[in-house]
């Protein structure tokens, strides 16, 4: 069921209901007044009965002319009864079989005044005092005007309550409609936007209500999507030239060999060729990889407190292999004597990939200047600081970075690489909860500077 329709039925049904009640009240409160009204009347009436029967000796021609006057119409199955002290019948106007109500002429000597309605029947019971004696007066009758009055008034309103219901069911459409407008246009823009024209966006008008921030949630997302769309197309790209070039020369080399016979020596330099381009193809693959795991939440699945020094420890071990050990120092003093401040919630793989990436770039960039690196902790947050005297980066080069395959032109006549290693650290430190601060200049070396939360299982 469309929205709409729910909007204009839930319209309907609460208006309906609301009047409905309203009309219900109203009909209570007049069918209460007219039955009191009714019962007054035979109260009255209960009072002239004892005035004509019991007090006519008692009354002058003027009063007694009077009391017949207002009693000379009589109300619809109309029956007076007045009974004695011992429960004979003193006067009966009604049917010769008619019972004697007992337990309504004992209710009338105990309360005085009496009502009661049975079927469309109602009874008005009076306790009357005379100098004959004491006695109950019954008067019994049918409110047939009143009841007519009712039924016409539950017929008007019935009337009433249905066409209302056909106006507010047609308002709740029309009301629905103008509504959901704006959202039918933001549907149908959405509609529009495909792969190929992520740059579009939907208008959100000059409104700052609810449906304003759907529009602009919906830009939001398109950004997203069109920035992902558009660093997906780059890798692809960048990463089938990384591919092409090795497989380009593993095939050149094997063509070329395979063209004459060769010597022992030259198919042991063209398979010594070969081995070097496949290396550089697993390095290049085995990258990839890495950054497809790291883009998944499951490489957090199982995590446990891991000590930061300790990764940090065996990163510069494994670098001290490949570069010159005196080249990295590593400032101890700033680092805090607790050990659960130095400790996260995280895999030690994932922090010895991120250290390790870094501190490579730094030792790789710099030529065979040193590499400092302060580890810190203020007991919420680890920070770790590499710097280094490379070569840096400038400005424009400074926001793609992270991303992959990304290499400045200094960066490619210096050292190879993929540049697969920055991506890869940000999105392992997007999953560890942490943040990567990069400053640079060119010529000025750069400055990394990354911030972990600390375990909070202490």
């Amino acid at each position: 069921m469309k929205i709409g329709t729910r909007l204009t039925i839930l319209f309907t049904s609460i208006t309906g209901l609301v009047l409905g009640g309203v009309l219900g009240f109203i009909y209570v409160l007049t069918a209460r007044n007219a039955k009191d009204d009714f019962f007054e009347r035979l109260r009255e009436r209960a009072v002239i009965a004892a005035t004509v029967f019991l007090e006519q000796d008692e009354l002058t021609r003027h009063r007694l002319l009077e009391s017949n006057r207002r009693f000379l119409v009589t109300l619809p199955y109309e029956r007076i009864l007045i009974i004695d002290r011992q429960n004979q019948p003193q006067f009966v106007e009604a049917k010769a079989d008619t019972p004697i109500p007992h337990h309504l002429v004992a209710q009338t000597r105990r309360e005085n005044l009496v009502r009661e309605c049975r079927d469309s029947v109602c009874t008005a019971g009076l306790y009357y005092h005379d100098n004959q004696g004491d006695f109950v007066i019954l008067v019994s009758a049918v409110d047939a005007v009143g009841n007519g009055k009712l039924a016409d008034l539950r017929f008007m309103m019935t009337a009433g309550l249905c066409v209302g219901i056909v106006l507010m069911t047609m308002g709740g459409f029309i009301f629905s409609r103008r509504i959901l407008r704006p959202f039918s246009k933001i549907v149908t823009d959405v509609h529009s936007i495909s792969s190929t024209n992520l740059d579009h966006r939907i208008d959100v008008g000059d409104g700052r209500d609810e449906i304003a921030q759907l529009a602009s949630t919906f830009n939001e997302m398109l950004e997203r999507l069109q920035t992902s769309f558009e660093r997906q197309r780059l890798f692809v790209a960048n990463a089938s030239h990384e591919l092409r070039t090795p497989l380009t020369s593993i095939i050149g080399e094997i063509q070329v060999v395979l063209a004459r016979p060769r010597t022992a020596d030259e198919y042991r330099t063209t398979l010594l060729s070969i081995a070097s381009g496949t290396e550089h193809l697993n390095a290049i693959v085995n990258g990839l990889l890495l950054l497809a795991r790291s883009d998944g939440s499951r490489s957090l699945e199982g995590t446990h407190p891991v000590r930061v020094d300790e990764c940090l420890l065996d990163a510069i071990d494994l670098l001290g292999r490949q570069y010159d050990t005196g080249r990295i120092r590593l400032h101890t003093e700033t680092m805090p004597e607790e050990e659960s401040h130095l400790t996260i919630d995280g895999h030690e793989v994932l922090v010895a990939v991120v250290l390790t990436n870094i501190i490579d770039n730094a030792l790789k960039y710099s030529e065979d200047k040193p590499v400092d690196i302060y580890l810190e902790s203020d007991g919420t947050t680890i920070t770790i600081t590499i710097e280094d005297d490379g070569i840096g980066f400038d400005d424009t080069a400074a926001g793609h970075v992270a991303d992959p395959f990304f290499r400045t032109d200094d960066a490619r006549l210096h050292a190879e690489g993929h540049g697969i290693g920055l991506a890869v650290t940000e999105s392992i430190l997007h999953h560890l909860a942490g943040t990567i601060d990069i400053s640079s200049g060119p010529a000025e070396g750069t400055t990394v500077i990354i911030r972990l939360p600390a375990s909070t299982k202490r």
